[in-house]
C-alpha cells in the first residue's frame, strides 16, 4: 500500500500540481495522517492491550471511532476557517470524505492482527492499493487530487463489510467495558498525537515557517526512509500480536539481541534507502532532485531512526511497560523537536531541519531502548527476588 502511494500517487500528484501546491498537499496530509493516527492507531492499539488482558469486544471501540470520525472533520474545517489551508467547497467536501476513511483505515485491520489471520490482512491492503491506482484516473480527469487517495482509503471498507468484522458480537458487553476501552484509547492517543505532529514536523514546520516548496525538498530526500516508516503501524501489529500470545516476561538477552539487530539495520538502511534515492528519484521527481539529494543521507537515517524507535514503542515497550511511558517519550520527543528544530531552521532553513530532526530522532532512538533495558532489568530483578 506504502509503495503505491510513495511511488505512483505522490509523484503523479506532483506532475499535477507542480512543487508549490504538491507543498500545499503535503501539509494538508499531514494534517490528515496527524489526526487519524491519533485516533484510529489509538483504539488499534487498545484493542491489543484489551487482547492481552481478555477482552476483544469491537463495540466501545466503534463507538470511539465513530466520535472521532466527528472530530477530525471539526479539526479539518477549523483550519480551513482560519485560513490555514485554503480548501474550496469541493475539494473541502472530498478532504473531509478522506479524513475519515484513513481515521477508521488505522484502526480497521486490528481484528486481523489479534487473530494472525494475515491473508485477510493482506487482501485487506490489496483492496486500498487498488483502490489508489483506481484513483490516478480520476485525479487526472477532475484535477481533484484528494480522490486519487479518496478511492484507496475507501476500499478498505469492502472486505471488512464483506466478513462482517465490523458488526459481529463478540460476545456480552461487560459492565465497564466502554470505560477501559476510553481510558486505553486516551492514554495512547496524546503520545500517538505528539509523535505524529513531528513525523509530520517537516511539513508542519516548512510549511509555517519557509513556503511550500520547501516541504515538497525534505519530503523527497526522505522520501524512501519516510516509506520505511510507514511499516511501523503494520509490522508492529504482526510483532504484538504474537506478544499477546506469548506470556513471558521481556529478558535481558532478549534485548541484547533486539538492540544489536536496530542499530546494524539503521547503518545498512541508510545506505541502501540513500542508494535508492540517487537511482530512482530522478525518474519521480526529476524537476526537485537536484534540490532534494543534498539531504539524502541526513534525511533518510533521521527517518529510520523514528520507524526502529517506533516499532519497539508501539510493540514491545506497548506490551511490557507501564503505558504512561508512551506518552512521556512523546512529550520529551516534543520538547526536543521544537527545542532543535524550530531555532535551526530559522536559521538554516531546510539544511537547519535536517540536522535538527536527525538529533532529536537519534536521542529518542536511544531513549526507547534505554526504557526497553530498565523494563528488562526490572523484570530480572523480580525473578531473583
Amino acid at each position: 500500500m506504502n509503495g503505491v502511494t510513495q511511488l505512483l500517487i505522490y509523484p503523479a500528484v506532483n506532475a499535477q500540481l507542480g512543487s508549490e501546491k504538491y507543498g500545499e498537499m503535503l501539509f494538508i496530509m499531514s494534517i490528515i495522517n496527524t489526526a487519524a493516527t491519533a485516533i484510529g492507531s489509538s483504539c488499534n492499539g487498545a484493542r491489543f492491550r484489551d487482547s492481552a488482558e481478555g477482552r476483544t469486544n469491537n463495540r466501545p471501540y466503534n463507538i470511539i471511532m465513530l466520535a472521532g470520525s466527528v472530530l477530525i472533520c471539526v479539526v479539518i474545517l477549523f483550519f480551513n476557517l482560519l485560513g490555514i489551508t485554503l480548501l474550496e467547497a469541493a475539494e473541502l467536501s472530498l478532504v473531509l470524505l478522506l479524513s475519515v476513511a484513513t481515521t477508521w483505515r488505522y484502526y480497521l485491520d486490528a481484528d486481523h492482527k489479534l487473530r494472525l489471520d494475515f491473508k485477510s490482512g493482506f487482501i485487506f491492503y490489496l483492496f486500498i492499493s487498488v483502490g489508489y491506482l483506481i484513483g490516478i484516473p480520476l485525479l487526472r480527469a477532475t484535477g481533484q487530487w484528494a480522490f486519487a487517495l479518496l478511492i484507496g482509503e475507501a476500499a478498505c471498507f469492502i472486505p471488512i463489510l464483506y466478513s462482517g468484522i465490523l458488526l459481529r458480537k463478540d460476545k456480552e458487553p461487560v459492565s465497564g467495558e466502554f470505560r477501559t476501552a476510553l481510558r486505553y484509547v486516551l492514554a495512547l492517543s496524546g503520545g500517538n498525537l505528539l509523535s505524529q505532529l513531528i513525523f509530520n514536523g517537516d511539513r508542519f514546520l516548512l510549511k509555517l515557517l519557509i513556503n511550500g516548496e520547501a516541504v515538497t525538498t525534505f519530503y523527497i530526500a526522505s522520501l524512501f526512509g519516510k516509506t520505511m516508516s510507514f511499516i511501523t503501524v503494520p509490522l508492529s501489529g504482526v510483532i504484538i500480536g504474537y506478544l499477546v500470545k506469548y506470556k513471558g516476561e521481556l529478558s535481558l538477552k532478549v534485548t541484547n539481541i533486539v538492540t544489536a539487530i536496530s542499530v546494524v539495520f539503521v547503518a545498512l538502511a541508510t545506505a541502501a534507502c540513500t542508494l535508492a534515492s540517487h537511482i530512482i528519484l530522478p525518474f519521480l521527481y526529476p524537476d526537485d532532485f537536484a534540490a532534494a539529494s543534498t539531504y539524502f543521507v541526513i534525511g533518510n537515517m533521521a527517518l529510520i531512526l523514528f520507524f526502529i524507535g517506533s516499532l519497539i514503542l508501539s510493540s514491545v515497550l506497548l506490551r511490557y511497560a507501564n503505558m504512561r511511558y508512551q506518552f512521556t517519550i512523546n512529550v520529551i520527543y516534543a520538547v526536543l523537536f521544537c527545542a532543535l528544530c524550530i531555532p535551526l531552521t530559522i536559521l538554516q532553513g531546510v539544511a537547519g531541519f535536517a540536522i535538527g530532526i536527525l538529533i532529536t530522532n537519534g536521542i529518542r532512538f536511544i531513549g526507547v531502548f534505554a526504557l526497553c533495558y530498565k523494563v528488562a532489568l526490572s523484570h530480572k530483578s523480580s525473578e531473583e527476588r
